[in-house]
């Protein structure tokens, strides 16, 4: 599933990058965040990953961050974890 992609107006193409029909820990679960001018890194990051940079509000550690893109971040991790605890918490 893709949070954002990369248009003329955005630079980020964030997406789930994994998931499995089997259970699996959410942890096992990876959101990849890619600048454009970043991509070749592939750099993608474990749901407790995520669930950390949110609640420090520290996206540092993402290349091609700046200050400028973080509500857009922000926003995709955070349909991004509420997607792995709905589906992980799934019947």
């Amino acid at each position: 599933m893709a949070y954002s992609r990369y248009s003329r107006t955005c630079d980020w193409y964030v997406f789930w990058e994994s998931s499995s029909d089997e259970p699996v820990k959410k942890d096992d679960e990876r959101l990849a965040i890619w600048h454009v001018d970043h991509r070749r890194e592939c750099p993608s990051f474990s749901y407790s990953e995520v669930v950390l940079m949110l609640s420090t509000s520290d996206f540092s550690q993402v290349p091609g961050y700046t200050d400028t893109d973080h509500e857009l971040l922000a926003s995709c991790l955070k349909e991004f974890v509420n997607d792995v605890d709905t589906e992980r918490n799934a019947p």
